[in-house]
């Protein structure tokens, strides 16, 4: 075998147990992502749509599905309350600790600085993590012209997420943002960060190159180090591929 279908082995099957991995995607950004992934073909893995939108998890092309929910909230999303989606995480652990299963690994998928990616992300590593299921994120951090509240959630939401999980793969809309040519539409804009997001996390499944992002420039990913007891259990694949974007940073 060639050193990349090693990796992509190491990544998308536990070694030791032949476990599975679960990619999961949390709220809007996080739902979207798993139905582009789904498209995209990620062999071997178990794709899950989480949000509090219950019409989000619907359309989304996903082998399992939770909808969040609570007294308060009841299927239409969360308002961009970050403290909302926690509480709905929260009141769901036991559907979720039953729709996370065992896997080998589990990638969470979302986007920071809005209500349910923000919020609830971090009750579910912390469910893996206590489950002893090695787990990591793929995030993004909104652009400046989002607003200072977005940008304060999204760090809030940013660090409760590295302290549940292994690491954290943080891509930076506002770098991005300076890549793209300024004229380019904004749904244009957002397409091309869902797929940037969606290609981060193939790539650190082992199913894609690193060709395509080494010319976004200096600064659009940060790999974050979380729980070192999580860390030190992650699959070698994901581990070497993360430190591709580190090289970038």
């Amino acid at each position: 075998q060639k050193s990349g279908e090693n990796i992509a082995i190491n990544a998308l099957c536990w070694p030791e147990s032949g476990k599975k991995t679960a990619v999961v995607g949390v709220g809007g950004a996080g739902c979207r992502a798993v139905s582009v992934l789904a498209k995209k073909g990620l062999p071997g893995a178990t794709l899950i749509a989480v949000d509090t939108d219950w019409a989000s998890v619907r359309l989304a092309d996903a082998h399992r599905k939770v909808e969040l929910r609570h007294a308060s909230i009841y299927g239409h999303g969360s308002g961009g309350s970050r403290g909302w989606a926690e509480a709905c995480a929260t009141n769901c652990t036991d559907e979720l600790r039953e729709t996370l299963g065992n896997p080998g690994f589990a990638l969470i998928v979302a986007g920071m600085g809005g209500g349910t990616g923000t919020g609830a992300s971090p009750v579910i590593a912390r469910l893996a993590a206590e489950a002893g299921i090695p787990v990591a994120a793929v995030v993004t951090i909104p652009a400046q012209w989002e607003g200072s509240h977005r940008d304060n959630l999204a760090k809030e939401g940013l660090e409760a997420l590295r302290r549940e999980t292994g690491a954290v793969l943080a891509v930076s809309l506002v770098r991005i943002q300076k890549e793209i040519d300024g004229g380019t539409p904004l749904g244009k804009f957002f397409d091309t960060i869902q797929l940037l997001l969606c290609d981060c996390a193939a790539f650190l499944l082992g199913q894609r190159e690193a060709t395509e992002f080494a010319g976004l420039g200096i600064g659009v990913f940060q790999a974050i180090t979380g729980r070192e007891d999580v860390a030190g259990n992650l699959p070698n694949g994901f581990t070497r591929r993360l430190k591709v974007f580190m090289a970038l940073q």
